[in-house]
């Protein structure tokens, strides 16, 4: 199976969970990028994700316009779910 996923929480500066945070993944082969919008308790997830392919995932918040810089979900990581939390800046 060649597939994984990844999954984390977005927070705050002061550690508190983002909801509605923008989290973008981005495949840094076809550069083609999907959003998921965090629930209340700052989750995301990403599911059938290439073993062969990095990703770079990224969070924005509109409201308070911060972000988490970006953070890469290498294809060394041979986790078949990759725990990835972003805090927002």
């Amino acid at each position: 199976n060649n597939t994984r996923s990844v999954q984390g929480s977005v927070t705050d500066a002061n550690g508190k969970p983002a909801p509605s945070a923008v989290v973008q993944l981005k495949d840094t082969k076809t550069l083609q990028i999907r959003s998921f919008i965090t629930q209340d308790d700052g989750a995301y997830h990403f599911a059938g994700l290439s073993t062969n392919t990095e990703y770079e995932l990224k969070a924005d918040d509109p409201k308070s316009g911060t972000t988490s810089g970006n953070k890469t979900l290498s294809v060394f990581d041979s986790r078949k779910t990759a725990i990835i939390n972003l805090k927002l800046k």
